[in-house]
Protein backbone atom coordinates (compact mmCIF):
# COMPACT_ATOMS: atom_id res chain seq x y z
CA UNK A 1 0.00 0.00 0.00
CA UNK A 2 1.29 3.37 -0.98
CA UNK A 3 2.24 5.57 1.80
CA UNK A 4 0.30 9.18 1.43
CA UNK A 5 2.30 11.84 -0.14
CA UNK A 6 3.24 15.57 1.77
CA UNK A 7 4.38 18.47 0.19
CA UNK A 8 6.09 18.81 3.85
CA UNK A 9 6.51 16.49 6.78
CA UNK A 10 7.55 17.99 10.12
CA UNK A 11 8.81 15.71 13.09
CA UNK A 12 8.03 16.86 16.29
CA UNK A 13 4.49 17.93 17.60
CA UNK A 14 6.15 20.48 20.37
CA UNK A 15 5.99 24.62 19.69
CA UNK A 16 8.54 24.16 16.78
CA UNK A 17 6.84 21.61 15.04
CA UNK A 18 3.29 22.90 15.88
CA UNK A 19 4.34 27.02 14.47
CA UNK A 20 5.71 25.24 11.20
CA UNK A 21 2.57 22.86 10.26
CA UNK A 22 0.18 25.38 10.91
CA UNK A 23 2.35 28.14 9.10
CA UNK A 24 2.75 25.38 5.64
CA UNK A 25 -1.34 24.92 5.97
CA UNK A 26 -2.07 28.48 6.06
CA UNK A 27 0.16 28.88 3.10
CA UNK A 28 -1.67 26.03 1.43
CA UNK A 29 0.81 23.32 1.65
CA UNK A 30 -0.04 19.71 2.55
CA UNK A 31 1.63 18.96 5.67
CA UNK A 32 1.82 15.87 8.24
CA UNK A 33 2.42 16.89 11.67
CA UNK A 34 4.07 13.76 13.48
CA UNK A 35 4.64 13.38 17.02
CA UNK A 36 6.09 9.85 18.56
CA UNK A 37 3.71 10.53 21.62
CA UNK A 38 -0.44 10.98 21.83
CA UNK A 39 -1.53 13.73 23.41
CA UNK A 40 -1.79 14.69 26.68
CA UNK A 41 1.93 14.41 27.28
CA UNK A 42 4.45 15.49 29.19
CA UNK A 43 7.07 17.79 28.11
CA UNK A 44 10.13 18.82 30.74
CA UNK A 45 10.41 22.69 30.75
CA UNK A 46 9.94 25.67 32.98
CA UNK A 47 6.59 26.27 30.99
CA UNK A 48 7.11 30.10 30.86
CA UNK A 49 6.22 31.75 27.53
CA UNK A 50 7.58 34.85 27.30
CA UNK A 51 5.81 37.91 25.31
CA UNK A 52 7.93 37.90 22.24
CA UNK A 53 6.84 33.81 22.15
CA UNK A 54 3.10 35.17 22.34
CA UNK A 55 3.29 37.42 19.80
CA UNK A 56 4.07 34.33 17.22
CA UNK A 57 1.08 32.87 18.68
CA UNK A 58 -0.69 35.93 18.28
CA UNK A 59 0.12 35.42 14.41
CA UNK A 60 -0.43 31.91 14.20
CA UNK A 61 -4.29 32.63 15.51
CA UNK A 62 -3.69 30.81 18.88
CA UNK A 63 -2.45 33.10 20.96
CA UNK A 64 -6.45 33.50 23.41
CA UNK A 65 -6.66 29.78 23.38
CA UNK A 66 -3.31 29.66 25.04
CA UNK A 67 -3.57 32.54 27.27
CA UNK A 68 -7.46 31.31 29.02
CA UNK A 69 -5.13 28.13 29.92
CA UNK A 70 -2.05 29.58 31.52
CA UNK A 71 -1.14 31.59 34.29
CA UNK A 72 -0.54 35.58 33.78
CA UNK A 73 3.05 37.05 35.19
CA UNK A 74 2.74 40.49 36.08
CA UNK A 75 6.42 40.59 37.54
CA UNK A 76 9.82 38.63 38.17
CA UNK A 77 11.88 38.62 41.36
CA UNK A 78 15.70 37.87 41.12
CA UNK A 79 18.19 37.01 43.60
CA UNK A 80 21.72 37.16 44.33
CA UNK A 81 23.82 34.29 45.92
CA UNK A 82 24.33 36.84 49.02
CA UNK A 83 20.72 37.17 49.09
CA UNK A 84 20.29 40.58 47.53
CA UNK A 85 16.93 40.85 45.46
CA UNK A 86 14.98 42.72 43.41
CA UNK A 87 11.07 43.17 41.98
CA UNK A 88 10.53 44.14 38.15
CA UNK A 89 7.30 44.63 36.75
CA UNK A 90 6.65 42.37 33.45
CA UNK A 91 7.14 44.11 30.16
CA UNK A 92 5.83 47.42 28.80
CA UNK A 93 2.73 46.74 26.49
CA UNK A 94 0.20 48.12 24.47
CA UNK A 95 -3.79 47.89 24.46
CA UNK A 96 -3.85 43.93 22.84
CA UNK A 97 -0.21 42.99 23.16
CA UNK A 98 0.65 39.43 24.81
CA UNK A 99 2.33 39.56 28.07
CA UNK A 100 4.35 36.48 29.91
CA UNK A 101 2.45 33.47 30.63
CA UNK A 102 3.44 30.04 32.73
CA UNK A 103 1.69 27.03 31.06
CA UNK A 104 2.70 23.32 31.31
CA UNK A 105 3.65 22.23 28.42
CA UNK A 106 1.47 18.83 28.36
CA UNK A 107 -1.21 21.91 27.68
CA UNK A 108 0.43 24.08 25.64
CA UNK A 109 1.73 21.43 23.29
CA UNK A 110 -1.69 19.46 23.10
CA UNK A 111 -3.75 23.65 22.27
CA UNK A 112 -0.78 24.20 19.17
CA UNK A 113 -1.29 20.44 18.04
CA UNK A 114 -5.13 20.61 17.58
CA UNK A 115 -4.96 23.91 16.55
CA UNK A 116 -2.30 23.02 13.61
CA UNK A 117 -4.66 20.06 12.76
CA UNK A 118 -7.79 22.50 12.66
CA UNK A 119 -5.93 24.54 10.12
CA UNK A 120 -5.61 22.01 8.14
CA UNK A 121 -1.96 20.17 9.06
CA UNK A 122 -2.61 16.27 9.16
CA UNK A 123 -1.54 15.19 12.90
CA UNK A 124 -0.19 12.08 13.48
CA UNK A 125 0.14 11.33 16.60
CA UNK A 126 1.93 7.89 18.39
CA UNK A 127 4.40 8.00 15.11
CA UNK A 128 8.13 7.21 16.36
CA UNK A 129 10.10 7.92 13.51
CA UNK A 130 12.46 4.34 13.30
CA UNK A 131 13.89 5.66 9.62
CA UNK A 132 13.94 8.17 6.83
CA UNK A 133 15.08 7.40 3.43
CA UNK A 134 15.62 9.56 0.68
CA UNK A 135 14.77 7.74 -2.94
CA UNK A 136 16.28 9.05 -6.58
CA UNK A 137 13.55 11.38 -7.10
CA UNK A 138 14.24 13.19 -3.57
CA UNK A 139 11.20 11.96 -2.08
CA UNK A 140 11.59 11.71 1.71
CA UNK A 141 9.81 8.49 3.12
CA UNK A 142 9.56 8.50 6.88
CA UNK A 143 8.61 5.22 8.41
CA UNK A 144 7.81 4.12 12.13
CA UNK A 145 8.10 2.24 14.36
CA UNK A 146 4.35 0.74 14.05
CA UNK A 147 4.73 -0.07 10.23
CA UNK A 148 3.37 3.41 9.39
CA UNK A 149 5.03 5.66 6.81
CA UNK A 150 4.83 8.68 5.35
CA UNK A 151 6.06 10.26 2.14
CA UNK A 152 7.11 13.93 1.71
CA UNK A 153 9.19 16.12 -0.69
CA UNK A 154 10.51 18.26 2.47
CA UNK A 155 11.27 17.81 6.02
CA UNK A 156 11.16 19.96 9.10
CA UNK A 157 13.30 18.18 11.96
CA UNK A 158 11.26 19.60 15.05
CA UNK A 159 12.05 16.58 17.56
CA UNK A 160 14.32 18.16 20.20
CA UNK A 161 17.93 18.06 21.44
CA UNK A 162 17.97 14.59 20.19
CA UNK A 163 17.22 14.39 16.68
CA UNK A 164 16.36 11.21 15.21
CA UNK A 165 15.87 13.24 11.55
CA UNK A 166 18.72 15.48 12.24
CA UNK A 167 20.89 11.88 12.31
CA UNK A 168 19.20 10.53 9.11
CA UNK A 169 19.37 13.55 7.09
CA UNK A 170 23.01 13.95 7.78
CA UNK A 171 22.58 17.08 10.17
CA UNK A 172 23.80 15.54 13.35
CA UNK A 173 24.34 18.26 15.95
CA UNK A 174 27.61 19.14 16.61
CA UNK A 175 28.02 20.68 20.26
CA UNK A 176 31.31 22.90 20.84
CA UNK A 177 30.37 25.16 24.10
CA UNK A 178 28.94 23.93 27.29
CA UNK A 179 25.62 21.94 28.17
CA UNK A 180 23.13 22.66 30.57
CA UNK A 181 20.64 19.94 32.47
CA UNK A 182 17.97 21.04 34.27
CA UNK A 183 15.30 19.07 36.55
CA UNK A 184 11.88 19.91 36.89
CA UNK A 185 8.45 19.09 39.30
CA UNK A 186 5.48 20.38 39.70
CA UNK A 187 4.95 21.49 43.99
CA UNK A 188 1.34 21.82 45.45
CA UNK A 189 1.08 24.20 48.41
CA UNK A 190 4.15 26.85 47.34
CA UNK A 191 4.06 29.71 49.58
CA UNK A 192 3.79 33.37 49.20
CA UNK A 193 3.24 32.95 45.63
CA UNK A 194 1.93 36.58 43.77
CA UNK A 195 2.02 36.04 40.66
CA UNK A 196 5.64 37.07 39.83
CA UNK A 197 8.73 34.36 38.20
CA UNK A 198 11.36 33.86 40.83
CA UNK A 199 14.96 32.83 39.65
CA UNK A 200 17.54 32.62 42.31
CA UNK A 201 20.51 32.30 41.23
CA UNK A 202 22.01 31.31 44.39
CA UNK A 203 25.33 29.85 44.78
CA UNK A 204 25.23 25.87 44.74
CA UNK A 205 23.60 26.30 40.81
CA UNK A 206 26.18 28.86 39.40
CA UNK A 207 27.08 29.05 36.78
CA UNK A 208 22.79 28.65 36.57
CA UNK A 209 19.87 29.28 38.68
CA UNK A 210 17.27 27.88 40.24
CA UNK A 211 13.43 28.73 39.51
CA UNK A 212 9.74 28.93 41.00
CA UNK A 213 7.27 29.82 38.20
CA UNK A 214 3.68 30.33 39.31
CA UNK A 215 1.17 28.26 37.88
CA UNK A 216 -1.72 29.35 39.40
CA UNK A 217 -3.40 29.29 43.12
CA UNK A 218 -0.81 27.50 45.60
CA UNK A 219 1.21 25.56 42.56
CA UNK A 220 3.90 26.06 40.51
CA UNK A 221 6.71 25.03 38.38
CA UNK A 222 9.95 24.72 40.13
CA UNK A 223 12.99 23.43 38.97
CA UNK A 224 16.91 24.44 38.47
CA UNK A 225 18.93 24.51 35.83
CA UNK A 226 22.86 24.13 35.72
CA UNK A 227 25.86 23.36 33.42
CA UNK A 228 27.24 19.92 33.02
CA UNK A 229 30.30 21.35 34.54
CA UNK A 230 27.99 21.85 37.82
CA UNK A 231 26.69 18.56 37.31
CA UNK A 232 30.65 17.07 37.29
CA UNK A 233 31.78 18.52 40.26
CA UNK A 234 28.22 17.83 42.30
CA UNK A 235 27.20 14.70 41.08
CA UNK A 236 23.95 14.58 40.65
CA UNK A 237 20.77 17.43 39.89
CA UNK A 238 19.28 16.29 42.79
CA UNK A 239 21.82 17.21 45.40
CA UNK A 240 22.36 20.59 43.71
CA UNK A 241 18.50 20.86 44.05
CA UNK A 242 18.36 20.28 47.80
CA UNK A 243 21.74 22.51 48.63
CA UNK A 244 19.45 25.48 47.12
CA UNK A 245 16.73 24.60 49.32
CA UNK A 246 18.54 23.62 52.22
CA UNK A 247 20.71 27.06 51.57
CA UNK A 248 18.83 29.46 49.93
CA UNK A 249 16.18 31.85 52.33
CA UNK A 250 14.21 32.96 49.35
CA UNK A 251 13.74 29.13 48.24
CA UNK A 252 13.35 27.31 51.67
CA UNK A 253 11.06 29.99 52.84
CA UNK A 254 8.73 29.40 49.80
CA UNK A 255 8.97 25.11 49.63
CA UNK A 256 8.66 24.85 53.47
CA UNK A 257 5.36 23.05 53.44
CA UNK A 258 5.48 22.22 49.44
CA UNK A 259 4.14 18.95 48.37
CA UNK A 260 5.55 17.54 45.09
CA UNK A 261 3.25 16.13 42.61
CA UNK A 262 5.04 13.47 40.96
CA UNK A 263 8.81 13.05 40.81
CA UNK A 264 11.47 15.30 39.65
CA UNK A 265 12.53 14.78 35.99
CA UNK A 266 15.45 15.93 34.18
CA UNK A 267 16.28 16.92 30.62
CA UNK A 268 19.35 18.58 28.48
CA UNK A 269 19.47 21.77 27.01
CA UNK A 270 21.62 22.38 24.31
CA UNK A 271 22.17 26.32 25.10
CA UNK A 272 22.55 27.35 21.44
CA UNK A 273 26.07 26.49 20.50
CA UNK A 274 27.78 26.11 17.42
CA UNK A 275 25.45 23.12 16.51
CA UNK A 276 27.08 22.57 12.48
CA UNK A 277 24.21 23.52 9.69
CA UNK A 278 20.66 23.49 10.27
CA UNK A 279 20.06 23.00 6.43
CA UNK A 280 19.93 20.12 3.82
CA UNK A 281 19.06 19.00 0.81
CA UNK A 282 15.39 19.47 0.90
CA UNK A 283 15.18 19.45 5.33
CA UNK A 284 15.61 22.18 8.00
CA UNK A 285 16.07 22.06 11.74
CA UNK A 286 14.35 24.04 14.52
CA UNK A 287 13.88 24.48 17.69
CA UNK A 288 16.14 22.55 19.99
CA UNK A 289 16.93 19.58 16.97
CA UNK A 290 19.10 22.87 15.90
CA UNK A 291 20.26 23.88 19.49
CA UNK A 292 18.16 27.29 19.49
CA UNK A 293 17.95 27.66 23.77
CA UNK A 294 19.03 30.75 25.29
CA UNK A 295 22.41 30.51 26.67
CA UNK A 296 21.52 32.64 29.71
CA UNK A 297 18.37 30.82 30.72
CA UNK A 298 17.28 28.10 29.01
CA UNK A 299 14.60 28.85 27.69
CA UNK A 300 13.28 27.41 24.21
CA UNK A 301 9.73 28.15 23.30
CA UNK A 302 10.16 31.69 21.90
CA UNK A 303 13.25 30.38 19.01
CA UNK A 304 11.06 27.26 18.77
CA UNK A 305 7.92 29.26 17.46
CA UNK A 306 10.12 31.93 15.57
CA UNK A 307 12.50 29.33 14.28
CA UNK A 308 9.59 27.09 13.07
CA UNK A 309 7.80 29.85 11.41
CA UNK A 310 11.06 31.22 9.79
CA UNK A 311 11.22 27.45 8.43
CA UNK A 312 7.70 27.03 7.07
CA UNK A 313 8.09 30.04 5.20
CA UNK A 314 11.46 29.53 3.72
CA UNK A 315 9.97 26.24 2.38
CA UNK A 316 6.90 27.02 1.09
CA UNK A 317 8.91 29.61 -0.99
CA UNK A 318 11.19 26.66 -2.12
CA UNK A 319 8.38 24.53 -2.76
CA UNK A 320 6.37 27.83 -4.90
CA UNK A 321 9.95 27.90 -6.78
CA UNK A 322 10.10 23.91 -7.33
CA UNK A 323 13.60 23.58 -6.02
CA UNK A 324 14.79 22.15 -2.33
CA UNK A 325 18.25 22.30 -2.69
CA UNK A 326 20.46 22.96 0.10
CA UNK A 327 21.61 26.39 -1.76
CA UNK A 328 17.79 27.40 -2.33
CA UNK A 329 17.06 26.81 1.49
CA UNK A 330 20.14 28.42 2.67
CA UNK A 331 17.70 31.73 3.00
CA UNK A 332 16.75 29.92 6.44
CA UNK A 333 19.90 30.01 8.11
CA UNK A 334 20.62 33.59 7.19
CA UNK A 335 16.90 34.33 8.43
CA UNK A 336 17.50 32.56 12.34
CA UNK A 337 21.43 34.13 12.24
CA UNK A 338 19.67 37.74 11.77
CA UNK A 339 17.44 37.23 14.48
CA UNK A 340 19.06 34.94 17.12
CA UNK A 341 22.43 35.20 16.34
CA UNK A 342 23.62 38.41 18.72
CA UNK A 343 21.08 37.10 21.47
CA UNK A 344 23.38 33.67 21.52
CA UNK A 345 26.33 35.30 21.40
CA UNK A 346 25.51 37.73 24.52
CA UNK A 347 23.58 35.35 26.26
CA UNK A 348 27.05 33.05 25.79
CA UNK A 349 28.90 35.94 27.40
CA UNK A 350 25.94 36.81 30.39
CA UNK A 351 26.05 33.08 30.69
CA UNK A 352 30.11 33.11 31.54
CA UNK A 353 29.71 36.01 33.78
CA UNK A 354 27.59 33.62 36.35
CA UNK A 355 30.97 31.96 37.32
CA UNK A 356 31.40 35.36 38.99
CA UNK A 357 29.06 35.54 42.46
CA UNK A 358 30.43 38.60 43.11
CA UNK A 359 29.79 40.32 39.90
CA UNK A 360 25.75 38.84 40.08
CA UNK A 361 25.48 40.04 44.01
CA UNK A 362 26.74 43.54 42.23
CA UNK A 363 24.14 43.77 39.67
CA UNK A 364 21.44 42.22 41.66
CA UNK A 365 22.41 44.96 44.53
CA UNK A 366 22.45 47.61 42.33
CA UNK A 367 19.07 46.72 40.33
CA UNK A 368 17.43 46.55 43.83
CA UNK A 369 17.71 50.41 44.23
CA UNK A 370 17.49 51.64 40.55
CA UNK A 371 13.93 50.85 39.18
CA UNK A 372 14.77 51.08 36.19
CA UNK A 373 17.77 48.64 35.64
CA UNK A 374 15.48 46.00 37.26
CA UNK A 375 13.46 46.57 34.84
CA UNK A 376 16.06 46.45 32.00
CA UNK A 377 17.88 42.91 33.99
CA UNK A 378 14.61 41.72 33.75
CA UNK A 379 13.61 42.58 30.79
CA UNK A 380 17.27 40.86 29.36
CA UNK A 381 15.81 37.67 31.28
CA UNK A 382 13.07 37.47 29.92
CA UNK A 383 13.33 39.16 26.21
CA UNK A 384 11.62 41.87 26.33
CA UNK A 385 15.04 43.69 25.69
CA UNK A 386 17.65 42.75 23.44
CA UNK A 387 20.42 41.34 25.38
CA UNK A 388 22.72 44.24 23.51
CA UNK A 389 21.11 46.37 25.92
CA UNK A 390 23.65 45.17 28.41
CA UNK A 391 26.32 45.93 26.02
CA UNK A 392 24.81 49.79 25.92
CA UNK A 393 27.50 52.53 27.59
CA UNK A 394 24.74 53.18 30.00
CA UNK A 395 24.19 49.83 31.40
CA UNK A 396 27.70 49.77 32.03
CA UNK A 397 28.06 53.02 33.32
CA UNK A 398 25.59 51.96 36.33
CA UNK A 399 27.90 48.75 37.02
CA UNK A 400 31.29 50.18 36.77
CA UNK A 401 29.97 52.62 39.57
CA UNK A 402 29.56 50.17 41.78
CA UNK A 403 33.42 49.51 42.01
CA UNK A 404 33.82 46.23 39.94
Amino acid sequence: MAAPLYDVAVVGGGPAGCAAATTLARAGRSVALIEKARYPRDKVCGDAVPAPAGRVLLRLGVFREVEEAAHRIGSMAVSSPSGSAFVAPGPRRGPGEPGDLVIPRARLDEILFRHAVRRGAAGLEGFEVRRVARDVSGLFRIEAADGRAVEARALVAADGARSVVAREVGLAPRPKGPEMVALRGYYDGVAGLDGRIELHFAAPALPGYFWIFPTGGDSANVGVGVTEAVLERRGSLQEVFRDVVARCAGVRDRLAGARPRGPLRGWPLPLAADRGGTVADGALLAGDAAGFVDPLTGEGIFYALRSGEIAAETLAEALRDGDLRRSALAGYERRWRSEFAESFRVGRLLQWSLRLPRLVDTVVRRASGDADLARRVAGVIGHAEPKRAVLSLGFLGRLLATGL
